[in-house]
C-alpha cells in the first residue's frame, strides 16, 4: 500500500512544452513541499518533452477527444503504462472502483453509439440540445466528452491507488469535466477521496457581454449549477475546494455556484526571466501565442504600417509569433507581415527555453486581446511582462487593463489609437521601466508557484487571506 502523500497535478490539456499549460504544470510541481511526492499527470498524446515530467494518461484535451479517440469516434486506445508510476499493491485497496470502471466503461460505449448515429443521420457531434439548456444537461457530443472523463478518473484512481493522504489538482476544469468530477462523487464517497483542488480559468458569464450567444452562456451556466449542487455537502466542505484565477472570474462563478472560490496567482518559473534596466538603441514589439483574432493578430499589419519610418532608421523592429489559427483573415495578416521590412514572423511554436528567450529580449509587448473575450480571462504573458519589467499596450475593459498600474504601460480604446501609444511608450521609456519596475517586484511575490501551492494545501481556511492578497495586486 502506498502511504506517502502524493501532489498530482491531473491536467487533460498538457500535450507539450509550447505553451502555459506546462510552464503552470512544472512550476507547481517543483514548488511542491515535503512530505508531498509531486506527479504530473498529463493528455496520452504528450510528447517526449513532457514525458520527462509527466506521465500519459488522460484520453481527452480541454477542448475534446484526443486524435486516436476522435479517428475511433471513441475507439479504445492502448495507453502507455510503461511510462506511469504505477503503485501495483496500492491498487488492491481500490477494488471497490472496479464495478463502477466497468459501469463507466459501458457508459462510454453507450455515449460513442449515440454520437455515431447522431452523425449517419447528418447531425453534429455537438448538437445545439436548447431544449436542455435550463435543465443543466450535457448536449449529446459533450455527454460523449464527459463519459471519456469519468473513465479516466475511475482509472487514474484505480492505477495510482489514489487515497485521502493524496492531494489531487486539477488546473484545467470546465463544465463538462466539473459534471464527471460530480458522477464520480455520486458513486465514491468523498471519505475515499483525496484532497480535491479544481482550478476554473475560463468565463462562463458572458451574457451581457455578447462574446457568445445567450443560449450557449446558459447552457455553460446551467450545467455548472447543477454539477455544483450535485457536489455540494458536508462532507465536500472538507474535501474539495474550488479556485479561479482573477476576481471577476471569482464574481462569474459565484452566480452558479454555492461553494467559496479562492483567487490563486498566476505561476511561472521565474529564474527564466530576465529583469530588464536599460532603454535600448533599438526597440523590439513583440507579440506571443497563436496567431488569433481574438488575441488581436489582425491589428498588427496597420500598426507596422504606420512604424515606415521607425523601422527603416532601425530604431523599431518588430518580432511576431505567428503560429496561424485556421482563420482566412489571421492567414491574410500573416502574408501583409511577410512583406513588411523590419518584421520576423515565428511560424513554429516556441519552447520554453525560445519562449523566455523572446520575452528576455522584447522591450514592448502587445497584448490586444479582445475586451469582451478577456474580460474575467488572465494572461499569464501579461503577469510575466511586468515582472521582467516590459510594458505592455491592452484594450480598455479587458482583465489586463483592470489590474494594470497607471505608467506601467498603455491602455487603448480602440485599434485606431494603438500606434499612438506605442509612441508614447518608446518615447517616454526610461518612466514606464521605472514604474513598471516597481509593481515587478511586487508582482513577483504574489504571482510565484511556491505561494500557489501554499494556497493549495492550506485550502479554505486561507481564502480570507487569499482574497485580500488578490485585491491588493
Amino acid at each position: 500500500m502506498t502511504t506517502k502523500a502524493r501532489f498530482i497535478i491531473a491536467d487533460q490539456a498538457l500535450k507539450s512544452v509550447t505553451g502555459h499549460f506546462y510552464e503552470y504544470d512544472v512550476s507547481v510541481a517543483a514548488n511542491v513541499p515535503e512530505p508531498y511526492e509531486p506527479l504530473i499527470v498529463a493528455n496520452s498524446e504528450a510528447g517526449p518533452e513532457v514525458l520527462s515530467h509527466a506521465s500519459p494518461f488522460f484520453q481527452c484535451d480541454f477542448w475534446g477527444p484526443t486524435a486516436m479517440r476522435r479517428s475511433k469516434l471513441g475507439g479504445d486506445k492502448p495507453r502507455r503504462l510503461a511510462d506511469l508510476r504505477v503503485a501495483a499493491r496500492g491498487i488492491a485497496a481500490q477494488t471497490h472502483l472496479l464495478p463502477l470502471l466497468q459501469l463507466m466503461r459501458r457508459m462510454v460505449e453507450r455515449s460513442r453509439t449515440a454520437l455515431r448515429d447522431t452523425i449517419a443521420r447528418g447531425g453534429a457531434a455537438r448538437p445545439p440540445d436548447a431544449a436542455g439548456f435550463g435543465a443543466g444537461q450535457l448536449n449529446g457530443g459533450e455527454r460523449w466528452l464527459k463519459d471519456i472523463f469519468l473513465q479516466d478518473l475511475v482509472e487514474l484512481f484505480e492505477t495510482y491507488a489514489i487515497a485521502p493522504q493524496d492531494v489531487l489538482f486539477f488546473p484545467n476544469m470546465n463544465h463538462w469535466t466539473l459534471a464527471a468530477v460530480a458522477e464520480l462523487q455520486q458513486n465514491v464517497p468523498f471519505e475515499r477521496w483525496p484532497a480535491l483542488k479544481l482550478l476554473f480559468r475560463r468565463n462562463i458569464d458572458t451574457i451581457s457581454r455578447g462574446s457568445v450567444s445567450t443560449t450557449e452562456s446558459a447552457y455553460w451556466a446551467g450545467v455548472l449549477r447543477r454539477s455544483f449542487d450535485l457536489l455540494a455537502s458536508p462532507m465536500a466542505a472538507g474535501r474539495l475546494n474550488l479556485y479561479t484565477d482573477t476576481t471577476r472570474l471569482q464574481a462569474e462563478y459565484a452566480i452558479v455556484s454555492s461553494f467559496a472560490f479562492i483567487v490563486l496567482p498566476i505561476p511561472f518559473r521565474h529564474d527564466y526571466i530576465a529583469l530588464k534596466a536599460m532603454v535600448p538603441e533599438t526597440f523590439q514589439v513583440a507579440y506571443f501565442g497563436e496567431a488569433r483574432l481574438e488575441k488581436g493578430f489582425g491589428h498588427l499589419p496597420a500598426l507596422v504600417e504606420q512604424f515606415y519610418a521607425e523601422r527603416e532608421s532601425g530604431r523599431v523592429r518588430f518580432v511576431f509569433q505567428a503560429v496561424p489559427a485556421p482563420e482566412p483573415a489571421v492567414m491574410a495578416a500573416i502574408n501583409q507581415l511577410r512583406s513588411m521590412a523590419g518584421v520576423t514572423l515565428l511560424d513554429k511554436p516556441l519552447s520554453d527555453q525560445e519562449y523566455y528567450a523572446l520575452l528576455n529580449s522584447s522591450d514592448v509587448v502587445l497584448l490586444l486581446y479582445e475586451p469582451l473575450r478577456y474580460f474575467s480571462r488572465s494572461s499569464c504573458i501579461f503577469i510575466e511582462s511586468v515582472v521582467s519589467a516590459t510594458p505592455c499596450v491592452t484594450f480598455a475593459n479587458s482583465w489586463m487593463a483592470s489590474v494594470m498600474e497607471p505608467g506601467t504601460g498603455e491602455i487603448v480604446e480602440s485599434a485606431s489609437e494603438i500606434p499612438t501609444a506605442l509612441r508614447k511608450i518608446l518615447d517616454g521609456y526610461s518612466g514606464y521601466q521605472a514604474a513598471i519596475a516597481k509593481t515587478g517586484q511586487r508582482w513577483r511575490k504574489y504571482h510565484n508557484p511556491r505561494h500557489l501551492v501554499e494556497l493549495l494545501l492550506n485550502g479554505a481556511a486561507d481564502a480570507v487571506r487569499a482574497q485580500v492578497l488578490a485585491e491588493e495586486v
